[in-house]
């Protein structure tokens, strides 16, 4: 909250300058503490950033940490035989991406509020130095919440799609693996072979489209604001 405050800093700063040399043509030493200001801004508005940052990173990988701890020890206390330290790391990996999306919950419920009140105070100062028209923007950032929000949905999808297609191949690996002996009697190299190729296609194949999807997300991140104050 306090950096998305602090981000609207600098163009203030920066329109007071741009104010003062209109109307004051010969630079003194208010023309340097407008500089000062503008630069003192940006300084801030920075290490505040990185503040919030290496703290939302350092509270998910906390909240990560636990829930991970927490399911492991969950699946080692129900192990029923005596002395045998079992594995669960196979039947856990289908719900390690469940906890990293958890673990990302906090930090972005925080981003979503605080963007919120970021965005109402820009639309105000636009609205009082554009009027009326600082509405188009509104009306473009509205028109791109139904693709951004469709976007995600498909990259969700995707990724459990992905995460289904690569347990049916580390299966069927096992398997063949399990059986080699068998394998190797009945020369079936070549048909695992062929099955491992069909299902690690897929897989790269879904991997390939949501790294599109990826791409997109970020490039609208990075476009949107541009497009707004067109």
């Amino acid at each position: 909250m306090t950096s998305d405050l602090l981000a609207l800093l600098p163009p203030q700063a920066l329109r007071c300058g741009i104010l003062y040399c209109e109307n004051q043509p010969v630079f003194d030493w208010s023309g340097l503490t407008h500089a000062l200001a503008l630069l003192a801004a940006v300084v801030c508005h920075a290490l505040v950033q990185q503040v919030c940052e290496r703290h939302s990173r350092m509270t998910e990988v906390r909240v990560q940490t636990a829930l991970t701890g927490a399911l492991y020890k969950q699946a080692l206390s129900r192990c029923s035989i005596p002395g045998c330290l079992p594995s669960p790391a196979p039947s856990l990996t289908p719900l390690r991406a469940d906890v990293g999306r958890l673990a990302e919950l906090p930090v972005s419920l925080s981003a979503l509020w605080s963007s919120s009140v970021q965005g109402t105070v820009c639309v105000c100062l636009l609205w009082r130095e554009l009027g009326p028209s600082s509405l188009a923007g509104l009306a473009v950032l509205l028109l791109l919440v139904p693709l951004t929000s469709a976007v995600q949905r498909r990259a969700r999808l995707l990724q459990v799609t992905e995460r289904v297609l690569r347990g049916e191949r580390q299966q069927l690996v096992q398997e063949m693996l399990n059986g080699i002996k068998t394998v190797k009697l009945l020369v079936l190299e070549a048909w695992f072979q062929c099955r491992v190729g069909i299902a690690r296609e897929k897989e790269l194949e879904t991997l390939r489209i949501l790294g599109f999807l990826t791409a997109f997300s970020l490039l609208d991140r990075v476009c949107v604001p541009f497009l707004v104050r067109l």
